[in-house]
């Protein structure tokens, strides 16, 4: 009983703010069940979410990527901050590689009662088929994206670059002098820093780290030149001075960071002048978690309410102010829309640097010029529950 009530204020409270969040409105209305003759991409009507979930009373979470680094931390806290949203107790575990497939594959095959989920950089979930890591995608996924981030350029905090324009027409002058570094060839890091090269028109060389703070310090060492990376990855060594920022994409407009020495820095944004380059980051870089596309209907509304009440609340908010990321909420149809064109994005990029294995156009994957929601097949796809 106590267990149910804690639940129904939990929703009450989520409807009081979901003005500001896109996607389905979270809070049931009892109705009948669906009928077993709906069809797979028809959106279940009037599903009521269980009001005892999570039934073995622990949400857990199989997070793709190694524990400690911003992938693993916001999917921490999301699953934290569910725990308590729903009253229950949550576990979270570590199981690496292939961009976060293997990961997925657990889940997929141990998840479907919908009390476990997958967490990670979401948008490598686009990857998976033309990687040849699986073969699933986003159409097999109930995906929530939780956080979003800028990227920013930066430097040794002793480099000779003060400026980005010091920075590209060295660059230009000398093509394929300077190096970057990135967490991993095809990863969100090393396409931000192409993305920002051809933007550019500048050439450098990419070397794969085992992760994007291994990059930093590769940069701080001496071993690489520049990073274009997410911006939560190295603001703490932005405020310390140990990197210096260049330019910083996304952000919509110039980014001022008070450093740990009492004196602020101003980041230009180069949104106006290279709309591109935020144009694309912003389909890479997204975090959050995921459900199998098998869960159901009834365990999905009740997972969404605890998502909601865990992103929404100003412990999330806090978190993602402090670890250098944007809090993000989009659910539902939209993300479908989000996770869709992304994929054709970020399968262009993968394909022009000759790091797939499988053809996007066989895996039906149009490209950005051709996408259109419209024209995105569903059928066979378990829509999104309606309460």
């Amino acid at each position: 009983m106590k267990k149910l009530f804690a639940l129904l204020l939990t929703a009450a409270m989520i409807m009081a703010v979901l003005t500001g969040c896109g996607g389905k409105d979270p809070d049931p209305a009892p109705s009948n069940p669906p009928s077993d003759n709906t069809p797979a991409n028809s959106e279940p009507a009037g599903v009521t979410a269980n009001p005892d979930y999570p039934n073995n009373g622990t949400i857990n979470a199989v997070v793709g990527w190694s524990a400690g680094g911003t992938t693993d931390l916001v999917a921490r806290k999301i699953a934290s901050l569910m725990s308590i949203s729903l009253g229950c107790n949550n576990n979270c575990t570590n199981v690496t590689g292939a961009s976060g497939s293997i990961a997925a594959a657990q889940v997929a095959a141990e998840g479907t009662d919908g009390e476990t989920a997958w967490g990670g950089m979401i948008s490598a979930i686009n990857t998976w088929g033309v990687m040849g890591y699986n073969d699933m995608s986003w159409k097999d996924w109930y995906c929530f994206v939780s956080a979003q981030t800028d990227f920013v350029l930066v430097v040794a905090g002793d480099s000779q670059f003060n400026t980005y324009q010091e920075f590209v027409d060295y660059a230009a002058a000398n093509p394929g002098k300077l190096s970057s570094g990135n967490p991993g060839l095809g990863s969100v890091g090393h396409l931000a820093a192409v993305t920002f090269c051809d933007a550019f028109g500048i050439e450098t060389n990419h070397v794969p780290y085992s992760g994007g703070r291994a990059a930093a310090i590769g940069v701080m060492g001496g071993e690489i030149d520049y990073l274009f990376i997410a911006y939560g990855d190295v603001f703490d060594l932005i405020q310390s001075g140990d990197m210096k920022p260049l330019a910083i994409a996304g952000a919509g407009a110039d980014k001022t960071v008070a450093k740990t020495d009492g004196t602020e820095v101003v980041i230009p944004c180069l949104d106006a002048e290279k709309p591109q380059i935020a144009e694309t980051t912003s389909k890479l870089g997204m975090w959050g978690v995921a459900l199998p596309r098998s869960v159901a209907p009834e365990q999905v509304l009740a997972f969404q309410q605890g998502w909601l009440g865990a992103i929404q609340s100003s412990e999330f908010q806090g978190f993602c102010e402090e670890t250098g990321i944007k809090a993000a909420c989009i659910y539902g149809e939209e993300a479908d829309k989000t996770m869709a064109e992304g994929q054709a994005v970020y399968v262009e990029l993968l394909e022009g640097l000759n790091l797939t294995t499988v053809s996007g156009a066989d895996l039906g994957i149009p490209t950005p010029a051709d996408y259109s929601w419209d024209a995105v097949d569903m059928a066979g796809v378990n829509a999104w529950p309606a309460a």
